[in-house]
């Protein structure tokens, strides 16, 4: 008999999450730890959770009041256990960066009964700072147990052998070797105002920082297309496949857009541009060598044993900058502006002599043990199987009243003396569902997009 008799797993970005929610779901049900799982978007589903009454529930870590908000009235009314899993794995551990995962917000302490990150990095740097601002309630209810897209019995299941992909593998025989090269956040130039409007317009200091991160970002994107074009250019018996990231893709039609930073790489005879969102492993069966400028993909292509070459960005404000700093992991590593190098380079070929510095980083960020079995899964459903019982939240902590607002707290004590009288009255469920549209309603109200919230905290 299974743990749970129903599970819910939430995500937020699909493009980001989704992936991950699928694989834990087939984790819940191939290890026999919950009879039924759903997943949703979280702030799509919410509403609509209270007749499915949920035991388990798998998320995100909360990251705004609003999502705490939802998160703790789930919780205290369905009393289920909740697991958290972090939707990313940084590989810079700064401050900002935990507050990221971690989130801007006040939880209880009791609404996580098990966060689970990838690696002791970050379960080390994010588990510290949530024990200290009171976000969990113990350090044993931390767990790590690595990156489900890295384990090759996980993933072989995501890999879509589409008509593109049969077709990129049909050429790679007709070339001497094949090289593929990933982008992000490059489809098109950016505006500087979408950099600016992420930031307090009243703070000089960070939109310099803005200006600066923008002006390098802008400087390598141009520079890395080019260098990738004059590469392939100069070594016609070499294949190139261009993987464009999720989130260019993304661009790319949600923008419907009739030029890209792309469209001069399509006059190459011997690129090939992968503009499908397949998993990147799909093609690790037929490259000889990866070349990024600090994506992660170098860390999975390691796994792999595909050698890779690490492009920097050599902009003087590249301190500021997330695209091409020096802060990866790569066999060999070129400027941008160096395409001969290059070019030499992948001409010669490299061999996969092993990195040091990627394998510590394996290591300490996704749990990864060179020459050990690489199983995620199984240690996510062994911290499944031990999670102890719930941590029930109550209407009178003053920590939960603070994540819910004193409004929303009292009116949850309303719902719950009516649970209690069974048989009684029978408004519960409405008046719950009222809430979760009233924070909704509260959540939209503050972001501008209506005029004023309705009377009485209804959801008319």
């Amino acid at each position: 008999m299974a743990k749970y008799r129903q599970a819910l797993i939430l995500y937020n970005i699909k493009e980001r999450e989704f992936l991950i929610a699928q694989m834990t779901a087939d984790v819940l049900r191939e290890q026999g730890l919950a009879d039924e799982v759903i997943i949703g978007q979280v702030y799509e589903v919410i509403y609509h959770i209270y007749d499915y009454e949920p035991e388990l529930v798998i998320s995100c870590l909360p990251r705004d009041d609003y999502s705490t908000a939802m998160f703790t009235m789930v919780k205290l009314v369905h009393r289920c256990a909740w697991v958290s899993i972090p939707p990313e794995g940084f590989m810079a551990l700064e401050a900002g960066k935990m507050k990221q995962v971690t989130g801007f917000n006040r939880q209880p302490k009791e609404l996580v009964d098990r966060v689970m990150f990838w690696g002791s990095g970050l379960a080390k740097a994010a588990g510290q700072l949530m024990l200290e601002n009171g976000k969990i309630s113990s350090g044993e209810r931390i767990g790590i147990f690595g990156y489900l897209p890295y384990e090759d019995g996980v993933i072989r299941k995501y890999r879509e052998e589409t008509e593109q992909v049969r077709q990129i593998k049909k050429r790679t025989g007709e070339y001497r070797r094949t090289v593929m090269a990933v982008t992000a956040r490059m489809a098109i130039p950016v505006p500087l105002q979408e950099f600016e409007k992420l930031y307090d317009p009243n703070d000089r200091e960070q939109n310099e920082r803005v200006r600066k991160r923008h002006n390098s970002n802008e400087y390598f994107a141009d520079r890395y297309i080019q260098l990738l074009k004059k590469v392939a250019e100069q070594n016609e018996d070499i294949l190139f496949l261009i993987k464009l990231h999720p989130r260019d893709i993304r661009t790319m039609h949600a923008r419907d857009l009739q030029k890209t930073r792309f469209d001069e790489l399509k006059s190459v005879p011997n690129i090939c541009l992968i503009d499908e969102p397949v998993q990147i492993s799909t093609y690790f069966d037929c490259i000889d060598l990866l070349i990024h400028y600090g994506s992660t993909t170098a860390m999975e292509a390691y796994i792999y044993g595909i050698p890779t070459i690490g492009i920097m960005n050599d902009h003087p404000d590249t301190q500021y900058d997330s695209l091409g700093r020096a802060n990866f992991y790569a066999d060999r590593r070129f400027d941008v502006g160096r395409a001969a190098e290059v070019s030499a380079c992948v001409r010669q070929g490299l061999s996969f002599d092993g990195n040091e510095e990627t394998a510590k980083a394996l290591k300490r960020y996704m749990n990864y043990r060179e020459g050990e079995p690489y199983q995620p899964s199984l240690l996510l459903a062994e911290q499944i199987r031990k999670l102890p019982e719930s941590q029930l939240l109550s209407t009178g902590d003053p920590e939960v009243r603070t994540a819910l607002g004193r409004r929303n707290a009292l009116k949850c004590r309303f719902v719950f003396r009516l649970r209690r009288m069974k048989g009684l009255f029978t408004g519960h469920k409405d008046e719950s569902m009222r809430i979760l549209s009233w924070l909704k309603r509260y959540r939209e109200a503050c972001r501008g997009r209506v005029t004023a919230l309705p009377p009485n905290g209804s959801s008319q």
